[in-house]
């Protein structure tokens, strides 16, 4: 679907590092999300920016990725207004006062960025589930034209504890691409670096290393696996996946990676550490089942639509917007959130299935929701926003 050339400007939360390089550099699902969008509307023609957390002072603030302007914000080292620390907010508004209006202003994630310049539209995009709204963010919630979720989930969650004035939430997904996946050697390639044999059944767990993604349990579901039955683990991330203002400059684990890696020895576990974003792929690829323990409401979970696209078979929470990406019985296996015997159940069940866990994957990857799928939805909503009659100019 073609765009006319507009200015789409997309403003990230002050959480996750943008990437300088997707050959080196990994990102969360948050920033990965944005940039798909942003990308895809470049390939419609669109002109589009990404204003997001800065990848260190060396990295230039301004810079070309994929065709995106990439803009990154060093935060003040001290603002506030009233109890809200708005160090990043502050900053991203002094760089933008300079700059042309956009024609639509993207925000994801976090409603005090609506109080950005105007802008012609004003769009809050909703990837995960939205925390009470402060009086600030409730007033600026009347400036919105709509708001989009990404799962049916996070739009209910949203219109519940939310009030949108009248504005209409959609829901888009967001997407995966099937065919980042279509050359498998790249997984035998990662088996044989770690010595995995290729008939040994490989389990996945992608993301960051925190108490919220439940690797913990997933862990604890390993140990209870008899050892001729028990999988090699894959850990795809790490505790410094998701960076924000208060841990730009952290390097080392964190305490809670540390306490995992002792309890894992003895265990067949692989620290694969942060993957950079093109070569997420490789563990994808050699892995047999991917696993989301999540213990909090995910809107969809990234790494559900990149197992979904891999052709992979899931084990995942049944927490959230998950449900609507694994189809329990169908494309994988749902379990009761912070359960390590009902996962490992779960796990073993699979592992013994070659046939279950290929037909799962099978049908996963049939009903993928592409990027190409998503974007077009995003660019017809903006375009019916702009036609509406009745749209209110003193918003802008």
């Amino acid at each position: 679907m073609a765009i006319a050339p507009l200015l789409i400007r997309h403003l990230l939360p002050a959480v996750g590092m943008l990437p300088r390089s997707l050959q080196r550099d990994s990102v969360s699902g948050l920033v990965g999300a944005a940039l798909a969008f942003a990308g895809g509307a470049v390939g419609a023609g669109a002109r589009a920016e990404l204003w997001g957390l800065r990848n260190g002072a060396a990295t230039a603030a301004t810079y070309q990725l994929g065709g995106v302007t990439i803009r990154g914000v060093q935060p003040w080292k001290w603002a506030r207004l009233g109890r809200i620390d708005v160090r990043y907010q502050l900053a991203l508004a002094s760089r933008m006062a300079a700059l042309p209006v956009a024609d639509v202003l993207h925000v994801h994630a976090l409603p005090s960025l609506l109080a950005a310049p105007r802008a012609g539209l004003r769009i809050l995009h909703l990837h995960m589930a939205p925390g009470g709204a402060t009086m600030w963010e409730r007033r600026l919630l009347k400036r919105v034209d709509a708001v989009v979720c990404a799962s049916a989930f996070l739009a209910e969650e949203f219109s519940r504890g939310h009030p949108c004035h009248g504005r209409a939430v959609h829901v888009i997904r967001n997407g995966a691409d099937p065919w980042r996946y279509a050359e498998p050697s790249s997984g035998r390639r990662l088996r044989q670096r770690l010595g995995l044999a290729p008939d040994r059944v490989v389990v996945l767990f992608a993301g960051q290393v925190a108490p919220e993604k439940g690797l913990h349990h997933l862990l604890a579901a390993l140990a209870l696996l008899p050892e001729d039955r028990r999988p090699a683990l894959l850990v795809a991330g790490s505790s410094n996946h998701w960076r924000s203002v208060d841990t730009l400059r952290r390097e080392a684990p964190s305490i809670y990676e540390d306490e995992l890696r002792r309890k894992a020895a003895g265990l067949p576990v692989h620290w694969l550490g942060g993957i950079p974003a093109a070569a997420m792929s490789e563990p994808l690829l050699a892995a047999d089942i991917v696993c989301c323990p999540s213990v909090i409401p995910e809107g969809l979970g990234t790494i559900n639509l990149e197992a979904a696209a891999a052709g992979k078979s899931v084990v995942a929470s049944r927490v959230g917007g998950i449900p609507e990406v694994v189809l329990d019985g169908v494309t994988g296996i749902l379990v009761p959130p912070a359960d390590p015997v009902a996962l490992a159940g779960s796990l073993a069940r699979l592992v013994d299935d070659d046939e279950l866990r290929a037909r799962f994957g099978q049908t996963a990857r049939a009903r993928v929701h592409t990027w190409q799928q998503a974007t077009d939805e995003l660019i017809h909503l903006y375009h019916e926003l702009m036609a509406a009659p009745s749209r209110d100019a003193s918003r802008r």
